[in-house]
Formats: structure tokens, sequence, C-alpha cells
């Protein structure tokens, strides 16, 4: 399935878990800290304590611009790549929606290629 197909796909499950996953359980092992709208951890790339993510957002990027200049999406983040495919973003996405508490989609991928199939 081309990557673009299957992003479109998953659209509505993404959407479900963005609504309702807490960055800190995803950024759990960078050592998240609250700090009014935004989560400070340590960057995933640099390795120092000046990434952070705004809750609203779903994006996290390291404040280090010139140095470092991490950015990526949460879905990014989880599945290791910037541009995740195939099985690394189902994994991903399977992931993100055990960290919020909803079912997987391969649980309901029936439902999702009906949905798919009825566009």
């Amino acid at each position: 399935m081309e990557a673009t197909n299957l992003k479109q796909k998953y659209r509505h499950t993404l959407e479900q878990i963005y609504a309702v996953v807490e960055l800190t359980k995803v950024l759990e092992h960078l050592e998240p800290q609250e700090s009014g709208n935004r989560i400070i951890c340590i960057c995933p790339a640099c390795g120092q304590r000046r990434a952070f993510a705004y809750k609203d957002r779903k994006i996290i990027q390291c404040n280090r611009v010139k140095s470092c200049g991490y950015r990526a999406t949460i879905l990014q983040f989880v599945a290791g790549k910037e541009h995740p495919r195939g099985e690394c973003f189902k994994k991903a996405v399977a992931h993100l929606a055990d960290l919020a508490g909803l079912p997987r989609p391969e649980t309901t991928s029936a439902v999702l290629d009906q949905q798919w199939r009825q566009r």
C-alpha cells in the first residue's frame, strides 16, 4: 500500500489518538516536566534538557535551533523516522494507541477497511 494511502486510512485513528494521548507518557524516557502549556524534556537528538512540546500541538522540538534543530511530530518521534512508512508507521500508530488507551488499529482494521472503501 502506498504511504499516502496508509496515512489516509489511519487518519481518523490518529486524530482520535492525538485528541487524548498524554505527551508526558509519550516522552516518558526523556524525563518530561510540565511547565504551563508546554512540556520540557531531554532532546532525543542532542541529549540536552532543551526540548519542548506544546501540549496542544503534538510536536517535539529542540530549543537549540542553530546547534541541534531537532523537530518531529510525536508519530515521527515514536517511529524513530522522519518519514515512517509501512510496518514502521503501523507499529508507531499502535504504540500511540496503547499510550492513549485506545484500541490498536489492527483490532479495528475491518471497520477501517469498510470506512476506507466507502469513500
